[in-house]
């Protein structure tokens, strides 16, 4: 017996021993700058994604400078495999030799900056004992520098009591974790910290560890039951998985100073309207050198000639030129040569797909002749054109997004062709390529040649709900060559509440087209890669991105994005592509709502500028391009 049990030890340290060099070996050791570290990379690594990365600071029994004792049981939980694959990140583990002090801080932050792909706007902070005080020492160091913080029975320790201003934290997404019987670094002192940033309206978690003492450490990622947490207040996010809230955190645009508001220039269009303004699209119409703008508003379609925007009111928006009843200003607009004059025409969408002919003298004050396109189709969130069938014409894509219950083309996507005789005809010819196959409520659409063989495909994204059963997708439509076969669907995922936008473009320069999408009821910007379309996230934070503009922003050669987000209190944002498909994110402004955004060159001066429709903002603007002037 006691021979078995002597073996039975002698495999279990072996076995024991084997799970510790497996850590050792993911975490690969170097010295740098005399620091000793440990870097676990992300699982899978791919250069084309932005990682996440966890600084993991130890407690007093990891100080050294062997290199080793300073990865604890949170640095194995991380390195699970399971944990890897679902949070894909950068793990910085360096060994201090006393006290986390400055030097060590900005060891960290020089090592962090030489490592590929990292996303520098979600740098986490996590520690327990004197790592967890070190944690509150980094966020005090460096606010700006990191999106979250996670201390573990940190702030404890009795000559620095008073080193840790809760007001120089207050606004940084801060996770503790305090066992309520702990003598070593007692739970009073986390206490005071909460108790005053919530008195400051900050941005705090605390997890009281009932009945536990010091070495509580392994709780934080998996969480316990004995675990109780309070909120600071409603700034908290309330995701009660550990890893799913720190990777939902991302710097905010007041963090990103050096990013934000430069580079663009605000104009006021129409400082206000009494309904919301959902779209606007722009063009010299009257040809004399100057851009103007057609937006519709209070009940009116109205024309604002560039460049002193004087309005001309185009038509005048009343029941009975349809079989339904318009709202007081369309839910979206293009503009497509119908009729082949040589001049734009208006094209909107308000319970009934119409357009107005833009006359021989658009700005003379008379109206434009309003027909109808289709008044069958419902639901119809977005007007796009483009040659569908390749016959040398424009053609107009337009989804028909409401059930069997209001339309008799349901869960649908379509596209118009212009009939022979458009002026005296009374409907297009409606092709349905999404025939019930589109459920949700279906938003945006963008045309390209997807999958390189030549024809142009459709891409569209839809919202679900309750009110919206089986939406929350992307998708894209393969046109066949033979335009008596069905179009094919390719759905790239329905797990995306609040999707709307989805553009066909090429982001990273292996000519595979890509699709960039937003959720715009939701929050995130993302894209996926092509051709097998694997998910990369852009911007997991950015609240209502509604609208989606992909150009060159910065006359660089690669495509830019452009969006903001849908309530008043939206922000208006770029991401910087560096060519690869690495994104940087630029506030252009704050507080201004858009349901839509365009790229044209307002100015003259050859760049592309931003028009924005304001929405709940109920204003019309445009910000102009000063990015190259910036250089």
């Amino acid at each position: 017996m006691l021979s078995r049990i002597i073996a039975f030890a002698i495999l279990l340290g072996c076995s024991s021993a084997t799970a510790q060099q497996k850590l050792f070996d993911l975490y690969e050791p170097q010295v740098f700058q005399g620091l000793p570290v440990r870097v676990m990379k992300p699982i899978d690594f791919d250069a084309d994604q932005k990682y996440p990365v966890i600084l993991s600071l130890h407690g007093a029994g990891g100080v050294g400078t062997n290199n080793q004792k300073q990865l604890k049981d949170w640095n194995r939980q991380l390195a699970e495999p399971k944990r890897r694959k679902e949070f894909p990140c950068y793990v910085v583990a360096p060994q201090a030799d006393s006290l986390w002090d400055q030097q060590d801080l900005e060891r960290s932050q020089a090592l962090i900056k030489t490592l590929p792909a990292v996303d520098m706007n979600r740098i986490y902070v996590m520690g327990h004992s004197m790592g967890g005080h070190g944690t509150y020492i980094f966020i005090q160091l460096a606010p700006d520098y990191f999106a979250a913080a996670a201390p573990s029975a940190g702030s404890g320790r009795p000559r620095t009591e008073d080193f840790i201003d809760p007001a120089k934290i207050k606004d940084i997404p801060i996770w503790a974790f305090h066992g309520d019987r702990d003598t070593v670094c007692p739970i009073a002192k986390d206490l005071a910290v909460f108790n005053e940033l919530k008195r400051l309206k900050g941005n705090m978690k605390l997890t009281v560890l009932k009945g536990d003492r010091h070495n509580s450490s392994g709780k934080m990622i998996p969480g316990a039951a004995n675990g109780v947490t309070q909120f600071t207040g409603d700034r908290c996010d309330r995701e009660p998985d550990f890893m799913s809230w720190m990777f939902a955190q991302s710097k905010p645009a007041a963090k990103q100073a050096a990013n934000s508001s430069t580079g663009w220039k605000k104009h006021v269009v129409l400082p206000e309207s009494r309904s919301q303004i959902n779209s606007a699209v722009a063009n010299d119409f009257d040809s004399d050198g100057h851009i103007d703008i057609i937006s519709s508003f209070d009940g009116r379609v109205v024309l604002f000639k560039g460049p002193d925007w004087t309005q001309h009111t185009l038509h005048v928006i009343k029941p009975g030129l349809s079989r339904n009843k318009p709202r007081p200003s369309c839910i979206h607009s293009c503009l497509m040569d119908v009729d082949q004059d040589g001049d734009l025409d208006f094209c909107g969408s308000n319970l009934t797909v119409f357009w107005l002919e833009c006359p021989a003298d658009p700005c003379s004050g008379q109206p434009w002749t309003y027909r109808t396109i289709d008044d069958e189709i419902l639901g119809t969130h977005c007007l796009i054109s483009g040659d569908v069938n390749q016959d040398g014409k424009p053609d107009l894509i337009a989804n028909s997004g409401r059930d069997q219950t209001t339309t008799s083309v349901p869960n649908s996507l379509t596209w118009l062709e212009v009939p022979s005789s458009p002026h005296t005809a009374k409907h297009w010819i409606r092709h349905v390529f999404a025939d019930g196959d589109a459920p949700g409520a279906s938003h945006y659409t963008g045309i390209a040649d997807i999958n390189g063989d030549g024809i142009p495909d459709i891409s569209c994204g839809a919202k679900g709900g309750e009110a919206f059963p089986n939406g929350e997708w992307f998708a894209w439509w393969e046109q066949p060559a033979d335009g008596s076969v069905p179009w094919k669907k390719h759905l790239l995922s329905d797990q995306h509440p609040g999707a709307t936008n989805i553009h066909p473009v090429e982001i990273n320069g292996d000519e595979h087209m890509d699709l960039v999408a937003t959720r715009g009821h939701d929050q995130g910007v993302l894209w996926f890669k092509g051709p097998d379309f694997r998910e990369f996230t852009i911007d997991p934070n950015i609240l209502g991105p509604h609208c989606l503009a992909t150009v060159d922003l910065d006359d660089d050669g690669d495509v830019d994005l452009a969006t903001c987000g849908r309530a008043s209190d939206g922000t208006a944002i770029w991401y910087q592509n560096d060519g690869q498909g690495h994104f940087t994110r630029h506030v252009i402004d704050v507080d201004q709502s858009s349901y839509d955004i365009r790229a044209i060159d307002m100015d003259g001066d050859g760049d592309l500028d931003l028009l924005i429709a304001g929405h709940d903002s109920m204003n019309l603007v445009w910000y102009e391009n000063t990015l190259n002037e910036q250089s």
